[in-house]
C-alpha cells in the first residue's frame, strides 16, 4: 500500500484583501502627491507573489530534502554543513521549486 504524505492546509488567497491594500496605498500616495500605482499591474505581481508563497510553504522541505539527499549521495554525508554547500542546496531547491510547480 502506498503511503499518503498530507499536504499542510493553505488558505486561498484573498484576492480580496489584496485589492484593498492596493486602494489603501493609493489613497496614501494622493494624499503625499505621489503617481499612483498601476492598480492592475500591482495586482497580477501580488496574486503571482502570494502563488509562490503558497508553492513554498507546501513544498519546500521535501523539495529540499530531495535535492539535499541528491548532492550528498554525490559528494558525502557532510555536504550542506558549509556555507557554500547551503548555498547551493537552496539555490537548487528554488530552481526544482520553479521546474516541478511554477506554470
Amino acid at each position: 500500500m502506498e503511503e499518503q504524505v498530507l499536504e499542510p492546509e493553505i488558505a486561498p488567497i484573498d484576492k480580496a484583501a489584496i485589492l484593498g491594500a492596493i486602494f489603501k496605498r493609493n489613497a496614501l500616495r494622493r494624499e503625499a502627491q505621489l503617481p499612483l500605482l498601476n492598480v492592475r499591474k500591482v495586482f497580477e505581481h501580488e496574486i503571482e507573489a502570494a502563488r509562490w508563497q503558497e508553492i513554498c510553504q507546501r513544498h519546500y522541505e521535501r523539495v529540499r530534502a530531495e535535492v539535499l539527499a541528491g548532492f550528498r549521495a554525490k559528494r558525502g554525508p557532510d555536504f550542506g554543513n558549509s556555507a557554500g554547500g547551503r548555498w547551493a542546496v537552496e539555490i537548487y531547491t528554488r530552481r526544482a521549486l520553479l521546474d516541478r510547480y511554477w506554470r
